[in-house]
């Protein structure tokens, strides 16, 4: 064991052929299985597509930032979670530090965006094996999600105006001429009401506009900001476990189901588990 394995993450993989799985359906199959996934590409200058994709579901730590307000909310592989909330200037700082006590040793062939906390390693290990054999079966046997097509509700127009966004550029000129700046990017997002998933528009942006830094994000807390909307989240509850895994939901309600037929009786919201 290299010494400097003992401190952050130990990297843990297995491999699996992968002439079955494109990107875009292992991200069907991840969010079919859970509202909380992701897909991180990116290409280079003289590449069609990136060596590496990297997806995901279920996350340790979600960090969220709104106006100096951040949100740190840790979940582990055994169930627990916790959550921490900090005022911050800005939050690159904290960012970077979360990021140097996770960072995982470089190996040849392995990316660094691997790995489980070294502190216990024997502990990590197990449970990361147990992961990654539910993550195998996932890919083999799990469903498919179907995303229901995306429908314009509205006309799709820009945010500004052209007369104002010639202003804008116009004003970016004068504060390079002036030295305040030396580049900028100014955009002009365009806007419609839709209903749907915006996932198949992921799919053809990175295929018609492939870029160094593509992302797709799932999670509650997007409909939640995106749509403003009360969230409530259905589970169906056989054991123990499961009552946990509802409990650690951030839709702002849950429903608990026992999925056959129902015995009559109910539980308070929120007050405890049935199972206590």
């Amino acid at each position: 064991m290299h010494p400097h394995f003992c401190q952050g993450r130990f990297p843990v993989c297995r491999e699996m052929y992968s002439d079955r799985y494109t990107p875009v359906e292992v991200m069907r199959i991840l969010r079919k299985e859970s509202r909380h996934g992701y897909l991180l590409e990116s290409v280079g200058q003289t590449e069609q597509w990136g060596r590496y994709s990297f997806l995901g579901y279920d996350p340790s730590m979600e960090i969220t930032c709104t106006d100096g307000k951040m949100r740190i909310r840790k979940t582990s592989l055994g169930g627990w979670s916790e959550e921490e909330l900090r005022t911050v200037d800005h939050p690159g700082q904290v960012l970077r530090e979360i990021i140097d006590e996770n960072r995982t040793p470089e190996l040849p062939g392995i990316p660094t965006f691997t790995g489980v906390r070294s502190a216990d390693l024997e502990q990590s290990y197990e449970k990361a094996e147990a992961k990654l054999n539910e993550i195998e079966k996932l890919l083999k046997t799990g469903e498919k999600m179907e995303f229901p097509p995306i429908q314009l509700k509205t006309e799709i127009k820009p945010q500004f105006s052209e007369e104002k966004y010639e202003e804008m550029i116009e004003k970016a000129k004068h504060y390079i001429r002036e030295g305040d700046i030396f580049q900028v990017v100014l955009s002009n997002p365009m806007r419609a009401k839709a209903e749907g998933s915006l996932f198949d528009t992921y799919r053809v942006l990175r295929t018609h506009n492939p870029s160094p830094y593509m992302f797709y994000f799932s999670s509650i807390e997007e409909t939640q900001s995106r749509t403003g909307k009360t969230v409530i989240k259905a589970f169906s509850i056989k054991t123990k476990k499961d009552v946990e895994r509802a409990l650690l939901s951030p839709a702002d309600y849950i429903l608990l189901d026992q999925g056959n037929g129902g015995s009559g009786q109910t539980v308070p919201p929120l007050l405890r588990s049935p199972y206590d």
